[in-house]
């Protein structure tokens, strides 16, 4: 979703949506496949014109691939899993677009895939089983490095296997994005509520039915103290984009190791960003082992801009051109970014990321929501100011739980998902393209009181043979 094809950012008049969508990848009776296999498939889209990404540490390794359709620029990668298939399209000016991109990378996709006799399942979790994780995981620079930073552990790996989700990034001018990332953060747990879809793994039914939010906490109970703050809900909602990011910049320690010459290289020290970019050098070393001398470089700032994962993020684009680290410190440090990067960014985004993966054919639902209620934002606060920072952080874990049967405080949230279907449908009409129409597998949820974790659950209760069926593309 980084990149917008729209020259200047202060000339758009209407909200942009790029879509990031994950699904398991699995063998046809709904096991996993391994590390072997997912390299096999990517062989198979690069005969298809798709152009590999190769790892830069490991031989003959492809990362993922990218490919132009009609000029959207698309990627497909494995992510944390070889089973965890993503597809990120970049951001489009309406919705009708988007589903036009997708439809078309569809039918190449599952084409692909079939011919491996594999399946796409619009699933959130692996739902069968992982017999060796070892052969599961990827393996490429990125993951060497994360290792040799210790900054996993065993949560990550045991809990965050195929877990996917749908991302959906809705740009917004560059004075809203903080405002607008407030509130899409306080209406995630009824996004969870709505959208809840991981409720089986291993053949047997979870004690709840949104499995990813609850991981995301556990991967860093057993990490360092204030470590947990770079994920989830954050303690509190933010005044300005300095204060955002020296929220999370603060952090003990770096997450992902820096790039210097396509190599990635790790620091002799653990540090967060705020004090690695307070040094003049630091030392450091490669995957290789070789000794280095490691500068900070405003290349830096874009790169630690993605090492934290709220559930609503925001995104930035940097020109680079127009950027120096030492104004852009300067500016961090007296809260004046706003006035500083107007003119200075290529894209500005707000991601929700909250949601599962989506059941089969209602790939656009969530994308409508979002885009919805961001361009409705007055009727959004309306909405959000009913309750404290704290309940909608307490409903996020509710939802996770009980889904559509979830409280906040001692209310339903099921009224809740009616107020913001209402505000996201008024902020389509708004726009006039007839994006609105996207949004009627959310009212069906609404009104059935279901979401898909509990349509998954029943179709499972009904035998595996209707189970994968209902899951599978």
């Amino acid at each position: 979703m980084k990149n917008l094809s729209i020259p200047n950012m202060v000339s758009f008049t209407e909200k942009t949506v790029g879509l990031e969508l994950e699904n398991p990848l699995l063998k046809s009776n709904g096991e996993s496949i391994n590390f072997s296999i997912i390299q096999e498939v990517w062989r198979s889209f690069k005969k298809k014109g798709w152009s590999p990404r190769v790892d830069p540490f490991l031989d003959n390794v492809i990362d993922g691939l990218t490919k132009d359709f009609d000029g959207v620029g698309v990627s497909i990668m494995a992510d944390a899993g070889a089973g965890n298939f993503e597809v990120a399209i970049s951001p489009q000016q309406n919705l009708n677009e988007t589903k036009e991109v997708y439809d078309k990378i569809f039918f190449e996709v599952s084409s692909i895939i079939k011919k491996h006799g594999l399946i796409l399942a619009g699933l959130a979790i692996q739902p069968g089983h992982i017999e060796n994780l070892d052969k599961f995981r990827r393996r490429n620079a990125m993951y060497s490095a994360w290792l040799k930073m210790e900054s996993g552990d065993a949560y990550a790996a045991l809990t965050s296997s195929a877990i996917s989700a749908q991302q959906v990034g809705v740009g917004v001018k560059l004075k809203e994005l903080i405002e607008i990332t407030n509130e899409i953060q306080k209406i995630t747990g009824l996004v969870t509520a709505l959208c809840g879809n991981s409720p089986i793994q291993d053949w047997k039914i979870l004690p709840y039915k949104e499995w990813r939010i609850v991981c995301m906490e556990l991967r860093f109970l057993d990490n360092i103290k204030g470590q947990e703050k770079v994920v989830g809900f954050p303690e509190r909602p933010f005044s300005s984009i300095a204060d955002l990011l020296k929220y999370y910049w603060s952090s003990p320690l770096m997450m992902l190791p820096l790039l210097r010459d396509n190599e990635w290289v790790i620091p002799d020290e653990e540090f967060n960003f705020l004090q690695f970019f307070k040094s003049k050098s630091v030392k450091g070393h490669t995957l290789k082992g070789k000794k280095i001398k490691i500068i900070p470089d405003k290349k830096d700032i874009e790169w630690a801009f993605v090492q934290f994962w709220p559930n609503a993020k925001p995104h930035l684009s940097f020109n680079l051109d127009k950027i120096e680290l030492d104004e852009f410190l300067e500016h961090l440090e007296k809260d004046l970014l706003e006035g500083y990067l107007e003119g200075r960014i290529t894209n500005c985004y707000v991601e929700c990321r909250a949601a599962g993966a989506p059941p089969v054919g209602e790939e656009m639902c969530l994308p409508a929501l979002m885009l919805g209620v961001a361009n409705n934002k007055e009727k959004l606060k309306e909405i959000t100011k009913k309750y404290e920072w704290n309940d909608w952080k307490e409903l996020l874990f509710n939802a996770a739980v009980f889904g559509m049967q979830a409280k906040i405080k001692e209310d339903d949230v099921i009224e809740l998902t009616k107020e913001i279907y209402n505000c996201a449908e008024e902020g389509l009409k708004k726009r006039n393209f007839g994006e609105e129409k996207y949004l009627k597998g959310m009212q069906k949820r609404i009104i059935s009181g279901k979401n898909p974790a509990d349509i998954a659950l029943g179709k499972f209760n009904s035998g595996k043979e209707n189970f994968l069926k209902y899951i599978t593309y």
